[in-house]
């Protein structure tokens, strides 16, 4: 009996020996990556690895292997939610065929600075943070931008029309789809040909970042670099759910304070990376350009057909992530939305409304639910979709004493209320561009400049389809189709003069 109980406390003598060990084990994990080991990318992975190797007081390792040694790109998802690999770094739009929220950073002339793109991310984070817990078994630990996409070209561009016919390298329907847009031929070039095509003339542009311009010596083929800022994509780096939820309290939250300094480290080493390679462009002998107004009011208006196009295949939830975004880099409408120095409109008796006597029309002032104040409109607009858009104009009707009357416009009317900035009306349909000719960007009528600079509905079906109204985004002056179900706008509410 007696040496029963010596054995039973030695044993408990044991456990609490070891017990401490088992609150704080030691981990030994591998972060796959298809990157190679030079790129500014891998040096910030490394960084993290040995970030939370001298946290945890080297109780995690993690071994970085870069270059797609075990997984390919697209492999590496499934490798991390399957645990084959603990942690993977991949291009953020690998992940499209899982969630269409995935190609938000590959919309082009959307974001087209790096500001720009942290706004984007900043907005994002949590929709596609949730999609990689939901959907993929994985957690999000942050993301870095490469270098923006820019226009290489054998000429200069100062317009679209400089680029109808050219020659332009594709690598997926996006960017087969963004040449058609701008008036080029699309080539399709895999990765491993381009440089034979660019020595063998098979294309005359491409769009891609200073970074590949620099490694494939770009400037043997094509003379002229334009900052146009396509496009800024990310990689994200993730972990296994299951693992990172079976670590202490403590591990946890180190991991993501690591990330969070990563994050942080490796946006400045893009900037830092662009700058550099965009001066090596230069030294190496191309001419460097930045867009003209002309060129960007273009592109910015196949950036929003691109992103209608895609919230339509997309759904709601990713639209309203997408709002949200451009909402935020327009907090200021007058910015966007500055008035002409002479219009046709002059204030209504009360001021809150501004007739056209040349059209017949009597606008309300400030957006579907807001107030004018005197001075300047007041409240938040209202943002529905179009049955919920109809009933508040029916509301607003219902309020006004018999003076109602109010409806959607027509496509036409809310055209009249775009101008360039020479003071022409502006050719807004989506076959031409918002301005034409030497105008700059487009523009609105005097007492419009606080409209909100996004996408308006019109009372214009698309080629007799209720299912599709035309709309407008003001600030681009261009014209697109809408989804009326489930896609939620702004709206001007029109009436006709007696």
């Amino acid at each position: 009996m007696t040496c029963s109980v010596r054995r039973i406390l030695a044993f408990s003598g044991l456990l609490c020996a070891i017990a401490p060990g088992l609150a704080a084990q030691d981990h030994q994990w591998t972060l796959v990556s298809p990157y190679w080991e030079g790129v500014f990318q891998t040096r910030n992975l490394q960084a993290f690895a040995d970030d939370v190797a001298n946290a945890s007081d080297g109780r995690i390792q993690i071994t970085v292997e870069p270059g797609a040694q075990r997984f390919s790109q697209r492999e590496i998802p499934r490798a991390v939610r399957t645990g084959r690999a603990e942690m993977g770094e991949i291009l953020m739009g690998t992940l499209v065929q899982s969630d269409p929220i995935y190609a938000l950073d590959n919309l082009p002339f959307i974001a087209t600075d790096l500001d720009a793109a942290r706004t984007l991310w900043d907005t994002s984070r949590p929709v596609i943070d949730l999609s990689l817990d939901h959907r993929d078994g994985m957690v999000l630990l942050y993301a870095v931008p490469w270098p923006p996409q820019s226009l290489y070209t054998r000429e200069p561009v100062n317009s679209l029309e400089d680029l109808a016919g050219v020659r332009m390298r594709t690598y997926s329907p996006t960017t087969a789809r963004l040449a058609e847009l701008m008036g080029a031929t699309p080539v399709n070039i895999e990765t491993a040909d381009l440089e034979p095509a660019l020595a063998a003339g098979t294309i005359d542009a491409m769009i891609t970042s200073p970074t590949t311009g620099v490694s494939s010596e770009i400037w043997r083929y094509l003379d002229h670099y334009t900052d146009v800022q396509a496009w800024i994509p990310k990689n994200i780096v993730m972990m296994n759910k299951r693992l990172f939820l079976d670590l202490d309290p403590e591990d946890r939250t180190l991991i993501m304070e690591a990330a969070a300094t990563a994050e942080r480290r490796g946006w400045q080493l893009s900037e830092e990376t662009t700058r550099e390679d965009t001066q090596s462009l230069a030294d190496a002998g191309m001419t460097l350009h930045e867009p003209g107004a002309e060129l960007t009011a273009e592109l910015e208006a196949i950036g929003i057909a691109m992103a209608a196009e895609w919230v339509s295949r997309a759904g709601a939830s990713v639209e309203d992530t997408l709002n949200q975004y451009l909402l935020q880099t327009q907090e200021n409408p007058s910015r966007e939305l500055s008035g002409t120095l002479a219009g046709h409109l002059e204030p209504g008796p009360e001021g809150d409304t501004l007739i056209d006597q040349e059209h017949g029309l009597e606008w309300a002032r400030c957006s579907l639910g807001q107030q004018w104040n005197g001075n300047a409109c007041s409240g938040r607009p209202l943002r529905r979709n179009l049955s919920g858009t109809e009933e508040a104009i029916a509301t607003l009707n219902g309020q006004s004493n018999g003076s109602g009357d109010w409806r959607l416009p027509s496509i036409e009317e809310l055209g009249t209320l775009v101008r360039c900035t020479s003071n022409s009306p502006g050719n807004w349909h989506i076959d031409a561009g918002p301005c034409q000719g030497n105008f700059s960007v487009p523009t609105v009528q005097d007492g419009f400049e606080t409209l909100v600079s996004s996408w308006y509905w019109s009372a214009s079906e698309v080629d007799d389809n209720p299912a599709e109204h035309h709309g407008l985004y003001f600030r681009a002056g261009h014209v697109f189709p809408l989804g009326t179900y489930g896609y939620r706008h702004y709206a001007l509410p029109v009436r006709s003069l007696p």
